[in-house]
């Protein structure tokens, strides 16, 4: 598991500098979110052995720090319902999008309520807190600056009393490392993943109306020197890829009115790199 505090989101960053964006598909790390890694913390941590963790290597050993976008994957969820006021009250997200994080539960009591996550568990007692925002900042709290494994938001501003009358189990669901979707690092990906994976890119960043393909997605008002997509290599690349990452730097060249360009990654540069990793730690 990867703490929240290993990463840097776009809130923390100038969103007038000019980014070198990474996307494409992991196995773990936010999803649909832009962030980055801080220093020291190593990217496979987050990421997974994938493709887009090689790549972040790779520009970090250039000094560049690059926006990443992981396309792949879900985030659990479940919904707390107030119980004595029958009323939505509490949203929580799983922090990781991997299939295990539907592990986590949220544990109710009349008295307290027990986060109770893959790694660790958090009791948090309602006669701490005047109210539910109180709570609500002690789990993100928890999330921001501990080991917590659960974001949440306010569905209602209800009171906290009465939030729960009698015992009860909450089980995430949802949660998704879209594993079909990375890339191998052999030539095993077949044309129908090499097909998902194109669909869910476009999808990503493109709203095509009629003929014109429209910017859009969650890296909008980001300056965009560069975007790497990291999962299908130019040398095995249908050509609907070149066309769609086209129609995203024309579209996001004309929102931002400076030049955006994109880079394909390569097999070849990827062997490259990893023979003249090998070859220096026999040195």
């Amino acid at each position: 598991m990867y703490n929240y505090n290993q990463l840097i989101f776009p809130s923390y960053m100038e969103k007038d500098t000019r980014f070198f964006v990474i996307a494409g598909f992991s196995l773990n790390g936010p999803v649909d979110t832009p962030f980055s890694i801080r220093d020291g913390v190593d990217p496979i941590e987050v990421l997974g052995d994938c493709r887009m963790a090689e790549n972040y290597l790779m520009a970090k050993e250039y000094g560049i720090t690059p926006l990443l976008l992981r396309l792949n994957g879900s985030h659990g969820e479940c919904e707390i319902n107030h119980e004595e006021l029958n009323t939505p009250a509490l949203r929580f997200k799983t922090a990781e999008a991997t299939d295990e994080s539907n592990n986590i539960h949220i544990h109710l009591f009349p008295s307290y309520m027990i986060i109770e996550g893959v790694y660790n568990s958090f009791s948090y007692f309602y006669s701490d807190y005047k109210t539910l925002d109180e709570l609500v900042s002690a789990i993100k709290n928890e999330l921001y600056f501990g080991k917590g494994e659960v974001d949440v938001e306010i569905v209602n501003p209800v009171p906290i009393q009465g939030l729960c009358l009698n015992e009860l189990y909450v089980a995430m669901d949802g949660a998704d490392d879209g594993f079909n979707y990375v890339s191998q690092f052999d030539d095993s990906d077949s044309e129908e993943k090499v097909a998902l994976q194109l669909e869910i890119l476009k999808n990503n960043i493109l709203d095509e109306v009629a003929d014109y393909a429209q910017f859009t997605g969650e890296l909008s008002g980001f300056q965009i020197d560069t975007l790497l997509f990291t999962d299908i290599p130019f040398e095995k690349s249908p050509i609907e890829l070149p066309r769609i990452l086209g129609q995203f730097a024309a579209a996001k060249t004309d929102e931002q009115i400076g030049f955006c360009s994109i880079v394909l990654s390569s097999d070849f540069f990827l062997l490259i790199t990893g023979l003249m990793k090998r070859a220096m730690t026999h040195i």
